[in-house]
């Protein structure tokens, strides 16, 4: 399990509308909208749906590029 007992995310999906399908270790699946975060700093960079699209999991985060990544545990308890 990754930090604060959440469990990490295995698989992540973009769909439509800035929103992410994430699986996590526990087989739990959980969507997250991101909508709200398009206008917050580094997440800008989220408004280019090409862009947002490349989200995948990589080392239990859900990560875009070396530059932008989230914790699973914002998604798993938040969702």
């Amino acid at each position: 399990m990754g930090c604060h007992e959440c469990p990490d995310a295995i698989s992540v999906t973009a769909l439509d509308d800035y929103v992410l399908k994430v699986e996590f270790a526990d087989g739990s699946v959980k969507t997250c909208d991101f909508s709200d975060h398009l206008n917050k700093g580094v997440f800008r960079k989220l408004r280019d749906v090409s862009f947002f699209r490349k989200a995948h999991a990589q080392d239990g985060a859900i990560v875009w590029d070396e530059t932008l990544d989230c914790a699973p545990e914002h998604v798993y308890f938040n969702s």
